[in-house]
């Protein structure tokens, strides 16, 4: 299976477009918001004969996002499974925390960005049809 990687073209005119996850993934919840904010080369691709710059788009989600996150960890950390034995509820619960300390640390002042391949771009987000300037959703 080959994979579909940005080239420079693409990759810029996908700079300043709204977006939205198809499904979750870590510390972006489904429905989650974001926007385009840059393009980078992410590596050296072989296309037939010559070789060819490949790209990624970075996207940076709305501080909503980040709080949708850290109320679904809250959830997740204050229910106890039954069916998970001690050892398990131990590691899982010490996971969830530290994932909401890495999104409290995200809620001073960083933004959480996440990049993504040509690939991952088209099977995990949609593009909206408004592109805004401000990341925070307002």
């Amino acid at each position: 299976m080959s994979t579909e990687n940005f080239n420079q073209t693409e990759a810029e005119s996908k700079v300043g477009r709204r977006v939205q996850t198809r499904v979750s993934f870590l510390f972006v919840p489904k429905g989650s918001q974001g926007i385009v904010t840059s393009a980078a080369p992410a590596a050296i691709a072989r296309v037939g004969e010559s070789a060819e710059a490949v790209y990624d788009v970075a996207v940076q989600w709305d501080n909503q996002t980040t709080q949708m996150a850290l109320e679904a960890i809250a959830h997740r950390i204050e229910k106890a499974d039954e069916n998970e034995n001690t050892i398990e509820r131990f590691f899982s619960r010490d996971q969830l925390l530290e994932a909401q300390d890495f999104l409290f640390d995200t809620q001073s002042g960083k933004s959480l960005v996440d990049w993504f391949t040509k690939d991952e771009y088209t099977r995990y987000l949609s593009e909206l049809s408004e592109a805004i300037n401000s990341p925070d959703g307002q």
